[in-house]
């Protein structure tokens, strides 16, 4: 279960793992998982650029909600086995990353 392992006093995460998910969320969560992982797959290097150059344009609240979900899924991936050698370098970055900021530091408020 997602972040099931590890405790967030300060829902760094914004994420509740005892609320009960609707049908549409669900499949929200579903479609926006897809899109991205097509996207991540197919973007060229000159796309890539170009996504983020608009990312980091995108006002200050989205950039920090775009954040937020990049610091979970880095959680996430840190919490997964890496039978699968084409996972373990992400599955290490991922632990260092975790190993080496604080929790405090990766708590990102709503404001």
């Amino acid at each position: 279960m997602f972040l099931e392992r590890q405790t967030d006093p300060a829902h760094a995460y914004h994420i509740r793992l005892n609320e009960k998910t609707t049908a549409h969320e669900k499949k929200q969560g579903e479609a926006f998982a897809r899109e991205f992982c097509h996207s991540c797959t197919s973007l060229t290097n000159q796309a890539m650029v170009a996504a983020l150059t608009q990312m980091m344009k995108e006002h200050p609240t989205e950039q920090q909600n775009m954040m937020r979900f990049c610091v979970a899924f880095i959680a996430e991936m840190s919490l997964q086995s890496s039978a699968d050698e084409r996972k373990r370098a992400s599955v290490d970055l991922a632990e260092e990353f975790m190993k080496y900021t604080s929790y405090h530091c990766r708590a990102l408020p709503k404001i």
